[in-house]
């Protein structure tokens, strides 16, 4: 099978937006903590591939695009475990009655992606597009609010503004649909407020 200039452009900046997460697991681990991340973080962005998963199956979006999304999901149940495996906190039983409730929600919904694909598939994507931009809030949120970028890796923020731009380009190229190119505007949004907090933060302060 031939693969076409589009399907290898999307196996590229899928590939950069799986690696992004790679440092915050990194970062974890070698740490022996996640309090670096927000909650809110991890919860969302959970949620932002459970409903993306409808988006890109019901609409059959590239294999580029599933793939990403079962590795990326697979990434985050892992730092979600780094989370609950590593640290104690008091809201612990009601996070994981939270994440119970989302799986279960998740499975609910399989029997009206079955039968009306095309409707649960775009309704799927403004909700993706909501969790990806909620998603990034409560970290940015958090950083300001601690004057502190501890446990968070800068990599993450490279690679998905990385991933952002090129992401972008190939939807305006390729007319992909218009929830593909909001979630790569506010993720290269959200790479420079990270980049300026990490500026402030760390950067500045180690030159003084």
């Amino acid at each position: 099978m031939i693969v076409s200039q589009f399907e290898l452009l999307v196996l590229l900046n899928q590939i950069i937006y799986c690696y992004a997460l790679i440092p915050l697991i990194w970062e974890n681990w070698k740490l022996k903590t996640a309090r670096g991340l927000s909650d809110g973080l991890m919860w969302s962005l959970l949620n932002a591939f459970i409903v993306l998963s409808f988006y890109f199956f019901c609409l059959d979006m590239p294999y580029s695009y599933r793939a990403s999304l079962i590795i990326q999901t697979t990434f985050t149940l892992v730092i979600i475990f780094q989370r609950f495996w590593y640290d104690q906190f008091s809201y612990k039983r009601m996070l994981s009655l939270i994440y119970g409730t989302n799986f279960i929600v998740a499975v609910g919904c399989i029997p009206l992606a079955l039968k009306w694909p095309h409707h649960v598939g775009h309704v799927a994507g403004w909700l993706g597009v909501l969790f990806l931009i909620i998603n990034r809030i409560p970290q940015i949120l958090k950083i300001q609010r601690e004057r502190s970028v501890y446990g968070f890796s800068y990599w993450f923020a490279l690679l998905l503004g990385l991933a952002s731009v090129m992401e972008f380009v190939i939807a305006i190229a390729y007319k992909l649909p218009l929830q593909t190119v909001a979630t790569s505007v506010w993720a290269f949004i959200s790479f420079l407020i990270f980049t300026a907090q990490f500026y402030a933060f760390a950067w500045k302060q180690r030159s003084l």
